[in-house]
C-alpha cells in the first residue's frame, strides 16, 4: 500500500464573468420595509453586510502568515521535550528504578554509628561534731555540732558501632529484587507507550491543521466565486438584463459561503490550539505548519515482487498476521502487560519466603568514656534465626492471592492481544477504504469540474438555467471538500495503525525494521527450497 498526502485537492476555479449570481441576504430590516412599501430596491440597496470588527480566528490566522514554519519531525521532537506528560511518566520511571535499589538494599549489610554523653550532678547535705566541712557554725556557742552541704559531678561518654549482616532470607530479597526490576519493565513500557501516544497525537492534530487550511482555502475561494457571482448579478439587474431574483439568489449563496468560511476558519483556529496545547505552549500561540507529503514508517508490510514471487507487486500475503507479529514486538502496552506477569511471578516467592527461615549475624562494640577507655571496652558477635511456626494461614493466603494475580495478569495479557488484533484488522479495512474513497473523490471532482465548465458553456449558450450553474457549482464544492477529508483520513489511518502496531517510536521502528528483515529472508529461503526441488527433479529426468 502507497503512503498518501501526494498532493492536495484540487481548488475552487473562479467563474467566468458572464454568470448571474450574487452575495449576502438582504438585512432583515430593509426587507421588513420593502415588503412594507412594495417598492423593489436598487442593486446597490441589496448589498451584502459584513461586520467591520475583524474576529479573532482571523486575527490569529493573520498573526500565524509571519511565523516560522514548523515541520512534523519538529513538531513531534518539540511534544516529547515540553508535554508534562511524558515529563510525569519519566519520574514514574525512575520512581521505579529507584525500588530496586530498594529491593536490593534489604540484602545488604547494615553498619550504624551511635555516641551519647550525659552531664550528672549530685547534691546532698548532713552534720557532724567540730567538723565544718562546708557551711558555717551552728549555734550561737562555740561547742556543739557543725552542718555540712556537698555537690558533686560526673560527665558519662560513650561511643558504639554495630553492624548487621543478613545470611538467609528464604529467598525473600532475591524475589523482592526481581519484582521491583519486573515493575520497573513496566513503568519503562507505559513510558514508552504514553511517548507514542503523543506522537500519534501530534501527528493527529498536524494533519487536522493541515486539512483544516485546506477547507479554509476551498471556503475562501468558494466565497470569492460567490462574491463575483454576486457583482455580476447586481451590474445584470443594474443595467436590466437580471431578474431581482437572481441578485436575491446571489445574496444567499454569497451568506451561505460567508458562513461557511467562518466555520472553517474556526475550526482551524480551534485546530491550531489544540496543537499547540500538544507542544507545551499557550493555545493562542502563532503557528504555521510545513505540508506534508508523505507519512513514514512504511505500514502496512510490504515486499517487493522479486521477493515474494507474486506477480502484484508490494501485495503482503497476510498483512493483518505479520502487523500482528511486529504488534506483539513493539506494543508497548503488550510489553508492559508481560512486564505485569513477571512482577506478578516474583510476588509468588516473596509471599513464599514468609514461610522460610531467616539467619543474621550482627556485630557491635561499645566504648565508654573514651578519655579512660581502659577496661571499658565492649565486643558483641552474634548470631539470630527465626521460623515462622504458625500465622493462622496468613502466608499460605498470600501465595494463593499471588498465584490468582498471575492469572489475572495472563488473562489480561491474551485479551489485549485479542483486542489489538482486532483493532489491527478494523484498521487496515479502514486504511483500504479510506484509499478507495479518495481515488473516487479525486475523480469525482474531475467530473465535477468537467460538469461545471459544460453548464457554464450552456448558460452562455442560453440552453441552461442559472439553477443549474449553481447546482454545478455546489457539487464541485461538496467533491471537493471530500476530497480533502479523504485524503487525509487515509494519512490518519495509516498513523492510527502505526501507533496500534506500535512502530511510531524508535524502539518499533527497529521491530518493524527485523519483522521486514526476517520476513524477506523466510520468502528467499522458500524460493531457494523450490529451486533447488527442481533442479533436483530435473536431474532425476535426465538420468
Amino acid at each position: 500500500m502507497k503512503s498518501v498526502l501526494p498532493g492536495w485537492p484540487y481548488l475552487l476555479a473562479p467563474l467566468t464573468l458572464s454568470l448571474s449570481l450574487a452575495t449576502l441576504s438582504p438585512a432583515s430590516a430593509q426587507n421588513t420595509e420593502e415588503t412594507r412599501t412594495n417598492e423593489p430596491r436598487t442593486a446597490e440597496q441589496i448589498a451584502p453586510t459584513q461586520s467591520a470588527t475583524p474576529r479573532l480566528s482571523e486575527t490569529r490566522q493573520r498573526d500565524a502568515e509571519n511565523a516560522e514554519p514548523l515541520s512534523l519531525v519538529d513538531a513531534i521532537v518539540a511534544t516529547l521535550q515540553n508535554n508534562p506528560q511524558r515529563e510525569a511518566a519519566i519520574a514514574t520511571l525512575e520512581a521505579a528504578v529507584a525500588r530496586i535499589g530498594t529491593a536490593k538494599a534489604a540484602g545488604g549489610p547494615t553498619v550504624g554509628l551511635s555516641g551519647s554523653y550525659g552531664y550528672n550532678r549530685y547534691y546532698g547535705g548532713g552534720a557532724t561534731n567540730n567538723i565544718a566541712i562546708v557551711g558555717g557554725t551552728g549555734g550561737t556557742g562555740t561547742g556543739g555540732g557543725t552542718s555540712f552541704f556537698f555537690a558533686n559531678s560526673q560527665t558519662n561518654k560513650s561511643v558504639g558501632i554495630s553492624a548487621d549482616v543478613p545470611i538467609y532470607d528464604g529467598g525473600n530479597v532475591k524475589a523482592s529484587k526481581r519484582s521491583a526490576q519486573a515493575s520497573a519493565r513496566v513503568e519503562a513500557a507505559n513510558t514508552l507507550q504514553v511517548e507514542q501516544q503523543l506522537v500519534g497525537s501530534t501527528i493527529t492534530a498536524y494533519l487536522d491543521v493541515l486539512r483544516n487550511e485546506q477547507l479554509l482555502e476551498v471556503a475562501d475561494n468558494n466565497l470569492e466565486v460567490s462574491r463575483e457571482r454576486r457583482r455580476i448579478a447586481g451590474e445584470r439587474y443594474r443595467v436590466g438584463n437580471g431578474a431581482r431574483l437572481d441578485v436575491l439568489s446571489a445574496n444567499t449563496d454569497l451568506s451561505n459561503a460567508r458562513q461557511s468560511q467562518i466555520q472553517a476558519e474556526n475550526t482551524l483556529a480551534q485546530s491550531k490550539s489544540a496543537l499547540n496545547v500538544l507542544l507545551g505552549k499557550a493555545p493562542e500561540t502563532p503557528l504555521k505548519l510545513m505540508a506534508v507529503s508523505a507519512l513514514t514508517p512504511r505500514v502496512p508490510l510490504t515486499l517487493p515482487a522479486e521477493v515474494n514471487g507474486s506477480s502484484n507487486e508490494g501485495q503482503a500475503t497476510n498483512i493483518s498476521a505479520q502487523l500482528r507479529d511486529v504488534a506483539g514486538r513493539a506494543n508497548p502496552t503488550l510489553t508492559a502487560n508481560r512486564a505485569q506477569i513477571e512482577a506478578a511471578r516474583a510476588n509468588i516467592d516473596v509471599a513464599k519466603a514468609a514461610k522460610k527461615p531467616s539467619v543474621s549475624f550482627s556485630l557491635s562494640n561499645f566504648l565508654s568514656s573514651p578519655v579512660q577507655a581502659a577496661g571499658r571496652f565492649l565486643l558483641s558477635l552474634g548470631l539470630s534465626a527465626s521460623q515462622n511456626l504458625i500465622d493462622s494461614g496468613r502466608t499460605s493466603s498470600q501465595v494463593t492471592e499471588a498465584r490468582a494475580l498471575v492469572q489475572q495478569a495472563q488473562a489480561n495479557l491474551k485479551t489485549q492481544e485479542l483486542s489489538l488484533a482486532n483493532q489491527i484488522d478494523a484498521q487496515l479495512l479502514t486504511l483500504d477504504s479510506a484509499q478507495e474513497q479518495l481515488a473516487n473523490a479525486d475523480e469525482a471532482v474531475l467530473e465535477a469540474q468537467e460538469a461545471l465548465v459544460a453548464a457554464q458553456a450552456g448558460f452562455r449558450a442560453g440552453a441552461r438555467t442559472r439553477l443549474e450553474v449553481s447546482d454545478s457549482q455546489a457539487a464541485l464544492l461538496s467533491t471537493q471538500i471530500t476530497a480533502a477529508n479523504a485524503r487525509f483520513d487515509v494519512a490518519n489511518a495509516q498513523s492510527q495503525l502505526a501507533s496500534m502496531v506500535g512502530v511510531l517510536t524508535a524502539e518499533g521502528q527497529a521491530a518493524y525494521d527485523q519483522a521486514l528483515q526476517e520476513q524477506e529472508k523466510a520468502e528467499l529461503a522458500k524460493l531457494q527450497a523450490a529451486s533447488a526441488q527442481t533442479k533436483t527433479k530435473a536431474t532425476k529426468k535426465t538420468k
